[in-house]
């Protein structure tokens, strides 16, 4: 799951171009806080 969070925003690099992989990024930053945020 967590690999496929950082593997994601590559894809969506390579497919879309710099901006779309940017928001991605920020996108999978976010997740990543939120899953961290959970954990105890």
């Amino acid at each position: 799951m967590l690999l496929f969070v950082f593997l994601l925003p590559l894809v969506i690099l390579h497919s879309f171009g710099e901006i779309a992989g940017y928001l991605a990024w920020q996108w999978s930053l976010l997740m990543l806080l939120s899953v961290v945020k959970d954990l105890p």
